[in-house]
């Protein structure tokens, strides 16, 4: 499988909206919250075919002051594809 790129494309409403590429079937990915897996992930294909839309709802009580970081993380690599 060629390698997965996820580029994003807005927060819009309290949601995070990318768009995934390089992977023929539909990824298994986490949201992240300080190292732990949060609810709030949908994947769904593109209709065009060209990838995938990928949407993390951003859990209000995480909007604060400070730095918060969410990830979006591949389950079968651990690997970080992106982060807000």
């Amino acid at each position: 499988m060629a390698e997965m790129t996820l580029t994003k494309t807005a927060i819009v409403e309290g949601r995070w909206h990318v768009v995934l590429t390089g992977a023929d079937e539909r990824p298994d990915l986490a949201l992240v919250f300080q190292d732990r897996k949060i609810e709030g992930l949908d994947v769904a294909e593109r209709t065009d075919g060209q990838g995938w839309d990928v949407t993390a709802t951003i859990p209000p009580e995480l909007l604060s002051d400070g730095v918060q970081t969410l990830m979006i993380v591949d389950n079968g690599t651990s690997e970080t594809l992106a982060s807000f």
